[in-house]
């Protein structure tokens, strides 16, 4: 086998070495070995699939933008609660029963929304 050389981190040798360690591996080069194989499996994969940067940034963009839509919802809701009795639905006892109540009202909504 051809010998590679590369400069690595000490942070990066050190989680080798914590590697080779609970692998079991023989050696340091044995457990750069496995890393490399996996990554270029790992690689190929992807490009295989023709997952991008890009589409990962945009699905992680829509989760977030999801997410913060719910908290939003959520919050003006229980203002809504806060300053509008009339909101307030009767047969809820305890406060995080009311915020279940809503939570699963903005829910609702926010699935409405993305579906949409």
């Amino acid at each position: 086998m051809p010998k590679v050389f590369c400069y690595i981190n000490e942070n990066v040798q050190e989680q080798l070495e914590q590697i080779k360690i609970d692998e079991g591996f023989s050696s340091l080069s044995k457990t750069m070995q496995e890393m490399l194989t996996l990554g270029i499996r790992v690689y190929l994969h992807n490009k295989e699939k023709g997952d991008s940067g890009a589409d990962k940034m945009e699905e992680l963009v829509q989760q977030h933008s999801k997410f913060l839509l719910r908290i939003l919802a959520l919050n003006t809701d229980i203002l809504h609660c806060v300053y509008d009795n009339k909101k307030i639905t009767e047969g809820t006892v305890t406060v995080e029963e009311r915020i279940a109540l809503h939570k699963q009202k903005v829910d609702h909504f926010i699935e409405g929304f993305i579906n949409n």
